[in-house]
């Protein structure tokens, strides 16, 4: 859900902290949106089954959450 136009960077990191997948880094229209990510690093690889943090700036908007990837 973003509140207003801005641009939105929406990011995957490990467990270590290492950047995984950029998902989304361009300007979007205020309002809600979904975004899935297919489980792949940036180069196209799987990564494997495990806990990540996925985090999305937004303008002054800042969060992050955990996901859990199931294969």
């Amino acid at each position: 859900d973003i509140p207003r136009s801005s641009n939105v960077k929406l990011q995957i990191f490990n467990l270590d902290g290492q950047l995984v997948s950029v998902l989304i880094n361009k300007a979007h229209n205020a309002g809600k949106f979904e975004m899935q990510w297919n489980g792949t690093d940036e180069k196209g690889l799987q990564v494997p089954s495990g806990i990540y943090i996925c985090s999305m700036i937004a303008d002054q908007y800042h969060k992050v959450i955990k996901l859990s990837l199931i294969k």
